[in-house]
């Protein structure tokens, strides 16, 4: 979101209307959406929430009230199949022409070939990028986190063990349930060589699916890469990263 942020200030874009599914993805995405246009100087100016299985008649009427909005710069934060079938109605309203923005999150397919003014901040996936979203509309640059996650947590435990780390556990008196808890509290073990493992964690330097993974000393991954990509016509342009 501070990429999108980093973009909305290029282009001296004051206001911004932001469109998003309600739930923990969207909620959250757009909570820290709000935080960086802050410190830039810029600001949501309107919400449009829709819920997840939302009928084309409902989009139709929530995109009517976009319409009405004095900005035409739109953040567009929602899942695959939801984002396609609201630019679908989107286009039958004309609001995919000139004079209206869309930008998209990192989650979206490139199968939009059919939208004229859309710009989309993806991550970098250097050694898939001639991967193609169209095999799964389920799939998107969160599975790719995934898997580089559970690569950095091998590796991290393949060096931790070669270099003499065992797998202990213990309880911890501090945790404990409290009066009529189902939670089970005190069952819960802490991994003694905790410390260790995630000083090799985050000593780790390879080069995953989304870009090279490597944090810096607030434990942040060091100069995450977006590519900005212009979706016009039939064809995409990279306009920046």
């Amino acid at each position: 979101m501070y990429a999108i942020a980093d973009l909305i200030k290029f282009y001296d874009w004051r206001e911004v209307v932001t469109i998003f599914v309600n739930d923990d993805y969207g909620r959250n995405g757009i909570s820290v959406l709000g935080d960086a246009l802050a410190k830039k100087r810029a600001k949501i100016s309107y919400k449009i929430v829709f819920t997840l299985g939302a009928s084309r008649s409902d989009i139709n009427d929530l995109l009517v009230r976009v319409n009405m909005m004095e900005s035409r710069v739109y953040v567009f934060h929602v899942n695959p199949d939801s984002g396609l079938t609201i630019f679908s109605v989107a286009k039958l309203l004309w609001m995919l022409t000139a004079g209206y923005i869309w930008i998209a999150t990192d989650w979206l397919p490139f199968v939009l070939d059919s939208s004229e003014s859309i710009l989309i901040s993806k991550r970098v996936t250097s050694r898939w990028k001639n991967f193609t979203y169209r095999e799964t509309s389920s799939f998107n640059s969160y599975a790719l986190y995934a898997y580089d996650f559970i690569w950095l947590l091998a590796c991290a435990l393949d060096v931790f063990f070669n270099e003499g780390g065992s797998s202990s556990f213990s309880y911890d008196p501090r945790l404990h349930d409290t009066n009529g808890s189902t939670l089970h509290l005190t069952g819960l073990c802490t991994f003694q060589e905790g410390q260790k493992l995630l000083q090799i964690l985050l000593g780790m330097n390879f080069t995953g699916l989304i870009g090279q993974i490597q944090f810096d000393s607030k434990k942040n991954l060091i100069l995450p890469t977006f590519d900005i990509l212009n979706i016009g016509g039939n064809g995409s342009q990279r306009i920046g990263c």
